[in-house]
């Protein structure tokens, strides 16, 4: 029934005609215009193109999905370059969930703050990594971490709370 709308029944002609040539799918658009102009565009597919991101809308809910398209032959490296991450990160805001999502908070913070308070007692930096292993079976593996820890739970602020 939906062969009957034209557009859709062109759709259709083209995957019908990348399926029996064997030819990979980002050669649909090349199809496409060869089919239209009825000669061959100037240009010609890239042998391996970029993940592309896209939205698409969830029909059951209404709300938007970002997905990533990708192809037979992408590598991992073809999702670090620049284009790509331009792409993804334009979309990403339009997601509905955007930025509602919090970051649950530093999941070392009461180490740093029983660090802190050995060292307001004056303990040493070597006395704090051993009290550190044997209390709290955290290993600590420089004396320099923990003044770095420190200085993490100092930047983090006294007055901030636990997690509940």
């Amino acid at each position: 029934m939906t062969l009957k709308i034209p557009s859709n029944k062109f759709e259709y002609d083209i995957e019908t005609i990348i399926s029996a040539l064997g030819l990979p799918e980002r050669y649909a658009y090349f199809v496409e215009r060869s089919l239209v102009m009825k000669e061959p565009p100037e240009f010609f597919p890239l042998d391996r193109p970029l993940p592309r991101p896209f939205i698409k809308r969830d029909p059951n809910t209404g709300r938007k999905k970002l997905f990533i398209e990708i192809y037979g032959d992408t590598k991992l490296s073809d999702f670090g370059s620049k284009l790509f991450a331009y792409n993804f990160k334009r979309l990403q805001p339009k997601v509905y969930d955007y930025g509602t999502i919090k970051k649950l908070g530093v999941s070392n913070f009461d180490i740093w703050e029983q660090l802190a308070k050995w060292r307001s007692e004056g303990k040493s930096y070597k006395e704090i990594r051993t009290l550190a292993q044997e209390k709290l079976n955290y290993f600590i593996k420089y004396d320099e971490q923990v003044k770095t820890y420190l200085n993490r739970y100092k930047k983090l602020g006294y007055t901030r709370k636990k997690k509940v």
